[in-house]
């Protein structure tokens, strides 16, 4: 009917809002790069803004809608996150 239970949902979307910038200040950088880090939470931030503001965007725009913007600012967000951990090299 379309009327499901929505918690789970929200629980998954916006508790890392909630605790990322909790988790950066709690743990000092030693492995990861918490600048990255950091960019990657603000890139989310921006991804989730752009799909609320989707047909606005839309509107003004008139070429590409908030969705569109939003895959590429997460993906942005993915490739920090994959920069943010160090390269190992090889113990030979």
């Amino acid at each position: 009917m379309g009327r499901g239970d929505l918690r789970p949902y929200l629980l998954v979307q916006f508790l890392p809002v909630l605790l990322m910038p909790f988790i950066l200040f709690m743990f000092p950088e030693r492995y990861l790069s918490n600048r990255l880090l950091l960019t990657a939470f603000g890139l989310y931030v921006a991804a989730k803004l752009l799909e609320h503001f989707d047909s606005q965007i839309f509107s003004a725009l008139g070429a590409m809608s908030g969705h569109a913007m939003k895959h590429v600012i997460a993906a942005a967000a993915a490739l920090c996150i994959i920069y943010a951990v160090p390269a190992r090299t090889p113990n030979c």
